[in-house]
């Protein structure tokens, strides 16, 4: 009986070896082995850019539009349009300069001439003088009327369409 139980121990450690080989051998053989990938859409590679302007603009319109840039006026007096007396038709020239440090205030005189030689002579719209070189006057813009020193009448404004004046 001796015998028997040490064969049958014998054919179970056989058959406990054979398994353990079989199965480590067969995992080795299952493990996944990595596949190519197929690309159906391919991304195309990266075009170098030409500062921006090869790009749409992808930016929302505003909604408003932003405040006027106030281009640089030197203050340099220069001549911003006419005066025209609606009785007379007469016609004398509008000078005008920006006031220092003041948004939308202006210094404007007109010209009288005497012969060979022209005088400043200084205005006065809403009661206020024009010639006043810490306040001035409000911006014109072409219609309203200003009174001229020395005279009876008072003068429509008609300003030059520019953009710039220097």
């Amino acid at each position: 009986m001796k015998r028997q139980e040490s064969i049958l121990v014998l054919i179970l450690v056989f058959a406990i070896l054979t398994f353990v080989v079989v199965y480590t051998g067969t995992q080795q053989n299952t493990q996944p082995q990595p596949q190519p990938v197929q690309i159906i859409n391919p991304v195309p590679p990266p075009q170098p850019q030409k500062n921006g302007q090869d790009r749409p603009d992808t930016r929302l319109n505003p909604e408003f539009r932003g405040p006027p840039l106030k281009y640089y006026k030197p203050g340099a007096t220069q001549q911003m349009g006419l005066l025209i007396d609606p009785t007379t038709n007469e016609t004398l020239p509008l000078f005008g300069k920006e006031v220092y440090g003041r948004r939308d205030q202006y210094n404007y005189y007109t010209t009288l001439s005497d012969a060979h030689n022209l005088f400043p002579v200084p205005l006065s719209h809403n009661n206020r003088d024009c010639m006043d070189t810490q306040v001035g006057c409000q911006e014109l813009y072409g219609g309203e009327m200003v009174s001229v020193v020395g005279r009876n009448n008072d003068f429509e404004t008609k300003m030059y369409k520019t953009e710039n004046f220097f």
